[in-house]
């Protein structure tokens, strides 16, 4: 079975030969009627069927045009197609192949991090080895940085009381407060916000939002780094990428739990807001 490959809103044009079962060019005439038929696989139905040609009838080969249009709305994976030729004895199957749609360049930005490459590196320096295994993945591993980024943005918006007073354990009150508290505020869209605007416009707001400083840095690569093994799980590799997975994630989730987050509201460089990522809400 042949294999072919056309990125998403490419055009290109492939040649089919029609083989019997030695593997030898099928002569056709030329007036037989073609059909070709590409779908997901299985049951699925048909997602567009190419106008095909005779190449060269004699050898058996058949002219497949892909025009841009026809793979722009489809979702990059890999489909079937086939060739249906019609003739006196009726129509039958001729030819079979795998067509893989691959990523285009797109609109969409990159995500928003707290960290860099070189930040995974000083934890990991052999994560750039799994860069060229990755096929379809963000230079720079930008999806899992963006992700880690936003789980510990979820964290800070989770732990933040903005309407009541949550004493940590240890201090005064803590006991009634825990069996007695009112009940959680909704997840700040405020705080979220503040949050979504670091790093800001170098003229207007560089500084404003959550201020990063080296552990901040440690604990959202660590955390990136768990993300890029995980999804290496299952790859034929000398090293365990489960474990590493289960490592770094549990580095990330320590280390956050001393981590006292500050941010900054106005830009003048000095913490506005203290969010303590430890202290732990029983109600």
């Amino acid at each position: 079975m042949d294999y072919w490959r056309v990125a998403q809103g490419s055009t290109v044009s492939y040649i089919a030969t029609i083989n019997d079962a030695n593997g030898n060019p099928v002569p056709y005439i030329g007036n037989e009627t073609l059909a070709g038929q590409v779908w997901p696989g299985g049951l699925e139905a048909v997602v567009w069927s190419p106008a095909l040609s005779w190449y060269s009838a004699g050898a058996g080969q058949v002219l497949v045009p892909i025009a841009g249009t026809q793979t722009a709305a489809l979702a990059p994976s890999l489909y079937r197609f086939k060739i249906i030729v019609t003739d006196g004895g009726g129509s039958h199957d001729a030819f079979e192949s795998q067509l893989e749609v691959l990523y285009s360049p797109g609109s969409v930005g990159a995500p928003p991090t707290y960290t860099s490459i070189d930040d995974l590196y000083t934890y990991a320096d052999w994560i750039l080895d799994l860069q060229a295994s990755a096929s379809q993945n963000v230079a720079g591993f930008l999806k899992q940085q963006g992700r880690a980024r936003s789980w510990l943005d979820d964290m800070l918006v989770s732990r933040w009381k903005w309407n009541s007073y949550a004493p940590t354990p240890g201090t005064p009150g803590y006991g009634s407060y825990s069996l007695y508290g009112g009940r959680d505020p909704f997840p700040s869209k405020w705080l979220r916000d503040q949050l979504a605007t670091w790093p800001g416009p170098p003229t207007t707001n560089p500084g404003i939002g959550l201020i990063v400083r080296d552990q901040t840095k440690e604990i959202v690569a660590k955390k990136a780094i768990s993300l890029i093994c995980a999804s290496q799980i299952g790859r034929e590799s000398d090293r365990d990428y489960r474990k590493l997975a289960r490592y770094f994630a549990r580095e990330a989730e320590e280390l956050a739990k001393v981590t006292r987050c500050e941010i900054d509201l106005n830009n003048d460089g000095y913490a506005d807001l203290v969010i303590d990522l430890g202290s732990t809400n029983l109600r």
